[in-house]
């Protein structure tokens, strides 16, 4: 228990930042929304060999660490991959629009339910989907609870789950409310942002898009998303590799 509590208060603390969060060898997720150009060349005026479309699994071939500036595409800085596509085809392709982040596949949640959900909440289910997300495709060491005793109005509980590479999720339950927030470590921002849109699916147009690639240090203005139904997103940078994502359904 020591162990596991050292790890989770280290989270806190800022750390250098990074650069590629992936190498040679590893398989990456299209996230573009209409799609990945596949292309002979590493610029946009090379020939297209196809469009891969979101969720395809690439192979990583060549990071192309020398001679290969920041480029910078639909807002996002990034560099050019040499890749192979699901179908063996080798090109180019901008990394702002792959992720090392699992895609998410559906929006069925399980929970403890005797038949699963076919259609999305978008009250406090999508904090229900979001934490699905991450037990389903995140390694968890352990678990620490809290609760403060009290039933009604003044309950309240929290979970926190350390993940795999030093990355934590924090369950709060209270009163009427909940939330579930993953602080993701040597995450790429544009790869954040292609999650939200696809975790909020059909709403996606109730997306601050221009908050969600500016996010700050605090809770000010770092809401991105906001549902008729009651629940909201926030995207905040915690430190120089840390990028804190919550779902949260304030009350009922």
């Amino acid at each position: 228990m020591k162990y596991c509590i050292t790890l989770l208060l280290s989270l806190f603390s800022c750390v250098v930042a990074f650069a590629n969060n992936y190498e040679p060898g590893d398989s990456l997720n299209v996230v573009a929304i209409n799609g990945l150009s596949l292309r002979v060349e590493p610029n946009t005026k090379s020939e297209k060999l196809l469009v891969m479309p979101a969720g395809e699994r690439i192979l990583v071939l060549d990071t192309l660490t020398q001679g290969n500036p920041l480029d910078t595409i639909f807002g996002f800085s990034g560099k050019w991959v040499h890749v192979q596509s699901s179908q063996g085809i080798v090109g180019y392709v901008f990394d702002a629009f792959i992720s090392t982040l699992p895609f998410v596949e559906s929006y069925v949640h399980t929970g403890n339910m005797s038949e699963p959900e076919k259609d999305i909440n978008y009250g406090y289910g999508l904090s229900l989907y979001f934490k699905d997300y991450i037990e389903q495709n995140f390694e968890i060491s352990c678990v620490i609870e809290y609760g403060n005793g009290y039933d009604g109005e003044g309950s309240q509980s929290m979970k926190l789950h350390q993940l795999q590479d030093e990355q934590l999720m924090i369950q709060h339950q209270y009163w009427e409310g909940s939330s579930v927030e993953v602080q993701f470590k040597k995450v790429r921002l544009s790869e954040l942002y292609y999650l939200v849109y696809q975790i909020v699916g059909e709403q996606s147009h109730l997306v601050d898009d221009n908050i969600l690639r500016n996010p700050t240090y605090g809770r000010n203005n770092s809401c991105v998303f906001q549902s008729g139904y009651g629940s909201l997103a926030r995207v905040i940078k915690t430190s120089e590799d840390t990028l804190s994502l919550s779902f949260v359904f304030p009350c009922c």
